[in-house]
């Protein structure tokens, strides 16, 4: 029910009238690769650079990312992101 409400009264905040130019999952990938500086084009590719954000050396012996590693990155991603959202927030330039 509060979801709900929530949605209807969104529209009518101001604060929310400015236009959402990024989905959340493509500004986590633009922030991603924009950090680690590569191009990410498959699944294979983003798994990996989770991976390397949470510590995964990906030497020529190691096998991919696991879960740990996976999770670790993902906690760094959401970190990047959020100061990427704060940073835009208070008037800073945009990346990439």
């Amino acid at each position: 029910m509060m979801v709900r409400d929530a949605a209807y009264a969104a529209p009518h905040h101001e604060r929310n009238s400015a236009p959402l130019t990024l989905s959340p999952v493509e500004l986590e990938l633009k922030v991603l690769s924009t950090f680690l500086e590569r191009k990410l084009e498959t699944v294979a590719d983003v798994n990996l650079a989770l991976g390397k954000l949470g510590g995964h050396l990906n030497r020529t012996s190691d096998g991919p990312p696991g879960m740990l590693a996976l999770w670790r990155g993902t906690i760094k991603l959401q970190t990047l992101v959020e100061g990427y959202r704060i940073g835009v927030f208070t008037g800073r330039k945009k990346f990439g």
